[in-house]
């Protein structure tokens, strides 16, 4: 992604559609830094009260796990 404010930002305001378009084409910014504050997508769901995103970053980070699990052969 190229400007990760506006992603950051996508979060910040709760717009749930929006940082679900962002994980669809780019599933690593669940675990990506915000540049200006160094919280995590997460960290940054939870501090501006958006429960709905926080979810969503869950789940997408549960899913991201599990396939990098079997990809790398774990069990």
């Amino acid at each position: 992604m190229q400007d990760l404010n506006v992603f950051f930002h996508a979060i910040q305001k709760g717009e749930r559609e929006s940082v679900g378009v962002y994980l669809d084409n780019e599933p690593e910014l669940v675990n990506t830094l915000d540049p200006r504050s160094g919280l995590t997508p997460l960290m940054t769901a939870l501090y501006y009260m958006q429960p709905e995103i926080a979810g969503l970053l869950i789940e997408r980070a549960a899913a991201a796990a599990l396939l990098q699990r079997h990809a790398g052969g774990a069990a």
